[in-house]
């Protein structure tokens, strides 16, 4: 459905009101059903009734500002003035989206020719004749609803994975020997999609931080704890978050109880147990752990 705007002005001049006329043809010719009194009054009609459902009934509603149109609205003194009324009760009552009254600067600057309800809005600049075609592309954009620049989607949380350590060399590497057994499963846990998924320089820097960080670093026992972490049918963090607490849990002294914590948390999260939210069952069983 095509969009509709009215169009709000001072009389300034002759000019003037020849220019309003020739946005509100151009608007009509670009798909845009535009109501503007020039071609919409007829002698006897009722103006304020006119005036009224336009700016009521419109998705838009185009405030061409002046000099002269600030006073009048300010001031609030004829139709501009009484369009004023009309306009500022929406916004007081948020009837409709703040994107539906568009200030459009025709002459004069923000402080001299915006009324004082409109100085918040954004603005689009027609002072100049020669830009008139480049900011007429961005007004229709506007009015039917397809900006020349959008929010791009939401990508994934980066993993955040910190590799640096003073740690003590692990065993393997003390007689300066590199074992290439011992890196090959860390390198293909954090690589692979069924693991961490990481980057190939991230997951070599990862594998390489393990075996510098821990004199013996139980892979199996990690997959274990990182899978219950990030899998859906476990706590279903995501992969920084369960990265982080299947290490934390990897060094735990006592050994961390993982059979424990999963009979705990299914309870405490289970919609035929505690029913809780995730968060709020993974700190219940926290606290009873470490409550035992």
């Amino acid at each position: 459905m095509n969009p509709t705007c009215f169009i709000s002005y001072s009389w300034d001049s002759d000019s003037h009101r020849n220019w309003v006329r020739t946005l509100g043809e151009r608007l009509q010719l670009s798909g845009v059903t535009t109501f503007l009194d020039q071609w919409d009054v007829r002698l006897g009609a009722d103006l304020t009734r006119y005036m009224e459902s336009s700016i009521r009934e419109s998705e838009f509603v185009l405030l061409i500002c002046t000099p002269c149109f600030a006073t009048k609205a300010n001031a609030g003194l004829g139709g501009v003035g009484y369009e004023k009324l009309i306009v500022t009760g929406e916004m007081f009552c948020r009837v409709s989206p703040d994107t539906k009254f568009v200030p459009v600067l025709r002459v004069g600057d923000q402080r001299t020719a915006l009324p004082s309800y409109l100085l918040s809005k954004a603005f689009i600049d027609f002072r100049l004749d020669d830009e008139f075609e480049k900011n007429f592309e961005l007004l229709l954009r506007h009015l039917h609803g397809a900006p020349e620049l959008q929010r791009p989607p939401l990508g994934s949380k980066p993993s955040f994975v910190s590799f640096e350590s003073d740690s003590p060399q692990s065993t393997a590497q003390a007689d300066g020997r590199f074992e290439l057994s011992a890196l090959t499963p860390l390198y293909q846990f954090a690589y692979g999609s069924n693991g961490l998924n990481l980057g190939k320089e991230q997951a070599l820097a990862w594998a390489e931080h393990k075996l510098k960080q821990i004199t013996s670093f139980d892979l199996p026992r990690f997959k274990e704890l990182y899978d219950f972490a990030y899998m859906n049918s476990g706590m279903n963090l995501n992969r920084h978050e369960a990265l982080e607490w299947a290490e934390e849990k990897l060094v735990c002294v006592p050994p961390f109880d993982l059979q424990q914590f999963q009979t705990l948390y299914r309870y405490a999260y289970g919609s035929s147990g505690l029913n809780m939210s995730r968060n709020q069952a993974i700190a219940w069983v926290e606290q009873k752990i470490r409550t035992k």
